[in-house]
């Protein structure tokens, strides 16, 4: 025993030695190495299962959506397997519709944008050759004798790239499997599976851990519809321009600007550019330049007014957050992962918004007994008059008494 005091003492006496804030530091820093490793493996994990884990996600974020109408059949008494039912044969029915239409239109306008971008290519070829830059009709031919060339030279490589297309294609197909079977399920049965995963859960922390879901989930689906509102007015208002231009495949330009609206920063730059080079290749450069107008005006009334009104402070998230989210998710697991990146990013911060909010003596007991005591062997006043002072009370010196 009197060994064991020992050495308690040299270990108390070297950590006394050491500056305060170095011991703050290193402490921080073997934690933070060990977040990180975690992380790490939870991504190697993840990614080796990203056939499931994607399509959970996915399906996860469309039950957000819809998990509030089931809500309201339920309130009127539906059978949750009815109201599940109801909701997602509506869902279907409705987004199938919408698609079939869309599919529709871009057949029956490509031939006339085939013809129109016929005619631009050609405006263009006369423009270089007859215009300031003078060049000759040989050059442009031998040009694309080249690219023919090219494209021959490569047909294996093209072919394979087609396989591989058809590969993907039916990849995701199985994952909109999936995402059904899981859907249904979480719309189902939501309740049930978070009281399962919460069983996982420590008993002392398990209302903390329900409380901090719930936050999430709530979080999520607030996001989510916020989202879908902004997506709708963006799609009206840019939709309503094409349609007033008379340019080709305004609705399925329309819906992409609506598909487009879910992936923050991007989608908007990449759905806006598609209707302003389709406006190009069809009607000229003056189209063009109104249909940028357009796209301009309604990206500023919704980033200024709409998104900030919708979303709310609770929601709202800094640019330079959302932009090197996006980047990591968009890098990491392309177009899905830029869909799911920013939402995922909102519900943790809603999780630790919760979190924070409890009161101290909810919380558990490993965290609360780290917070500094008021009390001491000896007088209260001793412990709390050197931090008052700013000194941390492990370099205090020893008192007479001792």
């Amino acid at each position: 025993m009197i060994i064991a005091d020992q050495r308690r003492d040299t270990a108390e006496d070297v950590r006394r030695s050491l500056p305060w804030w170095l011991r703050v530091c290193s402490a921080a820093g073997w934690r933070l190495l060990v977040l990180i490793a975690a992380a790490y493996v939870l991504g190697v994990i993840f990614t080796r299962i990203s056939i499931v884990v994607i399509p959970l996600a996915i399906a996860l974020l469309v039950s957000a959506l819809l998990y509030p109408a089931v809500d309201v059949l339920l309130r009127r008494r539906v059978s949750r397997g009815l109201a599940t039912a109801i909701v997602l044969v509506g869902s279907i029915l409705v987004l199938g519709s919408a698609l079939a239409l869309i599919v529709a239109t871009f057949v029956g306008g490509l031939p006339d944008l085939q013809t129109s971008l016929v005619q631009g290519l050609e405006s263009i070829r006369v423009w270089l050759t007859d215009g300031p830059l003078g060049l000759e009709s040989t050059q442009i031919s031998d040009a694309i004798g080249q690219l023919g060339n090219a494209l021959q030279n490569n047909q294996q490589r093209l072919f394979s790239g087609a396989l591989t297309t058809v590969t993907t294609v039916g990849g995701v197909v199985t994952g909109l499997v999936l995402v059904v079977f899981i859907l249904v399920f979480l719309l189902r049965d939501g309740p049930l599976i978070w009281s399962f995963i919460l069983k996982a859960v420590p008993r002392g922390q398990r209302e903390l851990a329900d409380r901090a879901g719930k936050s999430a989930f709530q979080s999520l689906t607030d996001y989510i519809r916020a989202t879908a509102l902004v997506a709708v007015i963006d799609a009206v208002g840019i939709g309503l321009g094409l349609l007033i231009l008379g340019v080709p495949l305004a609705l399925p330009l329309t819906a992409l600007v609506f598909f487009g609206a879910f992936i923050p920063l991007i989608g908007a730059l990449v759905s806006g550019g598609a209707a302003v080079l389709v406006a190009l290749a069809s009607q000229g450069l003056v189209s063009a330049l109104l249909v940028l107008g357009i796209v301009l005006l309604v990206q500023q009334i919704e980033g200024n007014v709409l998104h900030p009104w919708i979303m709310g402070r609770t929601m709202r998230l800094h640019p330079l957050a959302i932009a090197l989210t996006l980047t990591i998710g968009l890098s990491q697991a392309g177009i899905v992962g830029g869909l799911l990146a920013v939402p995922l990013l909102t519900s943790l911060r809603a999780m630790v918004s919760s979190w924070r909010e409890q009161p101290d003596e909810e919380k558990p007991a490993a965290l609360s007994s780290d917070r500094p005591s008021t009390e001491s062997t000896g007088t209260g006043a001793s412990a709390v008059e050197p931090r008052k002072r700013g000194i941390p009370p492990e370099d205090e010196s020893e008192s007479p008494a001792d």
